[in-house]
């Protein structure tokens, strides 16, 4: 075994261990259980084996997704190992779960869990001598492959899953279908799930940043490592599959209070994986720069919320939905940065990341602060990232592994320039003391230089009225902070705030701050907030001035339509972005660069066309043609 595999395991471990409790024999909950129960077997010791025995022949399991397909993969890789009590009670779970797969449809916010249950269906279907379920299992996983590769409209054709590029949760669709992909007896659904999992790799090599060591957003969901950069499932299943070093921090996962993160991975480091030699080209010799562009379909979707019930409070959906829909994925990438945003919200983009900004600090990156990252949230009241906080949208506490969105984020990106909007989610409208909008700076490194408004800052925290330009000079790159204009309630007169909490830095643009208000619904939509940025390196500005006497000329003109409608153009330099949308249906109306619209149908890729065909892939998830 590998030196990457065995470090996964004992990270899985370590963890593990931690949350074990002997006297219920469970980690967490059942699926953690059984991937502690894998790491025990890797070990060779007759003590570990004893004791991954009992808890195996304890265990039950119930979701019908996680958990049966990891006691697939320890049947088939130990069941030679395991005692009779064990391997009849991991059937018997086997056999429980079938059921309830059965009952999994994919629907577009959620991809892992539906295409677990798939496999479940069709692995354990057949080692159990359950056709019936086989064929279900197959039928669902090819309609699901139908449905992302071939809806259309008038507009658009889907190109991305609904669940894109997750630095968790596409991981986990990636090991079960290399399961399915290395377990599957029948032909076509063994083929389809390599295909479907080679085209994940290929997503994934285009989104991968190797000099900042990182992956390049957007991501339809991520948790507080994820959005922070430098350790993910993602990180650790690509080490794995590729047999590679890359650079992951494990410590952030405790930082943020998510032992899953690191107990997950037992599961990837005894999975076969299928990576075809087109995504090692793309994760490791791409051209710079390297931009693309991508479709995918949200569904509709409620905001999460709670309801009173007897003397407590109880779960449930907001009243109001999303509409869904296109939404279209922008990333830029060069050899020092990699920029990327999604034009419309993922579902209720709870744990979205809308916007992300990512770049070195090193030549090779080798600790956390040799790169640096930038996302934002919408935030109510007090929450802030890194802490446990109660959402104020939502009405519950949220837990520190992620800082969950209260604002609806909206973007229009041309390579190195953006337009990022917000509009604060209407389910907030009642008792609210402040709202803003946080822009997240990883901060392990002071930067090299930091500007407000042509002046130099050096100490923060900062308090002051509105800011009209940052400009920030770090290792290679100079980034430039237009605010958008915040609209505001009566006798609230602005406030930009920057402060450092820990290992962040937080730049927060407020649209209100003081006693509790309240508005009607409608009015959420029209409180709005964002930015402008625009990203270059010294390559091209070779000192700090330059970029500066450039940035000077930059300038935000904004309207507001009736309507409600918003419209913003960006000019910086000889170009101009104009932005329009209408935040109360959701829907983008305008996206033009340099006075010409930019549609996007499927799939765009614009980079040097000499590097090679490798870089320029048609489509993500092709169908298989032939039999392995």
């Amino acid at each position: 075994m590998i030196d990457i595999r065995r470090r996964l395991l004992l990270l899985s471990r370590q963890e593990a261990e931690r949350h074990y409790n002997p006297q219920t024999q469970l980690c967490l909950i059942p699926r953690e259980t059984a991937w502690y129960a894998i790491t025990l077997l890797e070990s060779g010791s007759s003590s570990d084996l004893r004791l991954a025995n009992t808890i195996l022949s304890g265990l039950t399991v119930e979701d019908g997704t996680h958990s049966p397909c990891t006691l697939l993969a320890i049947y088939h890789r130990f069941h030679r190992v395991l005692n009779k009590s064990a391997v009849e009670n991991i059937l018997k779970n086997l056999h429980a779960n079938l059921l309830i797969s059965a009952a999994v449809r994919y629907t577009d916010g959620n991809v892992n869990h539906p295409v677990a249950a798939f496999v479940n269906l069709i692995c354990s279907g057949e080692l159990l001598r359950q056709p019936v379920y086989t064929a279900m299992g197959k039928q669902n996983l090819q309609a699901f492959h139908r449905l992302i590769t071939s809806r259309r409209h008038q507009r658009h054709q889907q190109a991305e899953m609904a669940e894109y590029n997750s630095p968790t949760y596409t991981a986990l669709t990636l090991w079960f279908l290399a399961l399915a992909a290395e377990r599957a007896q029948d032909a076509e659904a063994r083929e389809l799930a390599q295909a479907l999992e080679q085209g994940l790799w290929i997503n994934l090599g285009m989104h991968w940043h190797e000099p900042s060591q990182q992956w390049a957003g957007p991501f339809s969901r991520a948790y507080a490592e994820d959005s922070y950069g430098g350790y993910s499932a993602l990180h650790c299943t690509a080490a794995c599959a590729l047999n590679r070093t890359l650079f992951f921090e494990p410590r952030l996962a405790r930082q943020f209070n998510h032992p899953s993160a690191l107990i997950q991975n037992a599961l990837p480091a005894i999975l076969q994986f299928h990576v075809p030699q087109q995504a090692q080209a793309l994760f490791f010799h791409k051209p710079w720069p390297y931009q693309f562009r991508i479709t995918t379909y949200c569904e509709a979707y409620h905001e999460n919320g709670v309801r009173p019930l007897d003397q407590g409070m109880v779960a449930c959906f907001d009243d109001e939905i999303y509409p869904g829909g296109w939404s279209d994925l922008t990333t830029y990438l060069t050899a020092e940065y990699c920029l990327a945003t999604a034009s419309r919200p993922y579902v209720n983009a709870g744990q979205s990341d809308g916007f992300t900004l990512r770049w070195r600090r090193a030549a090779e990156v080798k600790r956390l602060a040799d790169f640096r990252s930038l996302y934002t949230r919408m935030v109510f009241n007090e929450s802030t990232v890194g802490r446990d906080n109660l959402c104020h949208v939502i009405g519950a506490t949220v837990a520190r592994d992620y800082l969950y969105e209260e604002g609806r984020c909206f973007t229009c990106q041309h390579e190195n320039t953006a337009v990022v909007c917000y509009a604060a989610k209407r389910a907030g409208h009642k008792n609210f003391s402040a709202l803003r909008l946080d822009l997240i700076f990883t901060f392990q490194a002071p930067f090299d230089e930091f500007f407000l408004d042509g002046l130099p800052v050096n100490r923060f925290p900062y308090d002051g009225r509105r800011v009209e330009k940052i400009v920030i000079a770090d290792f290679n790159i100079y980034l430039a902070l237009l605010p958008l204009s915040a609209s505001m309630p009566v006798g609230f007169s602005g406030l930009t705030r920057i402060r450092q909490d820990a290992d962040h830095l937080i730049l927060s643009l407020y649209n209100y701050q003081g006693p509790a208000v309240s508005f009607e619904r409608e009015r959420m939509s029209l409180i709005h907030n964002g930015f402008a940025c625009v990203v270059e390196t010294r390559s091209r500005f070779a000192h700090t001035r330059d970029f500066l006497q450039y940035i000077d000329s930059a300038h935000l003109e904004e309207q507001e339509v009736e309507s409600g409608r918003r419209s913003i153009r960006f000019t910086v330099g000889a170009d101009t972005m104009d932005f329009q949308l209408n935040p109360f249906n959701e829907q983008i109306l305008a996206q033009r660069w340099n006075g010409e619209e930019e549609p996007l149908f499927h799939f765009d890729i614009r980079a040097d066309r000499a590097a090679g065909a490798d870089y320029f892939p048609s489509a993500l998830y092709l169908k298989p043609t032939h039999t392995q």
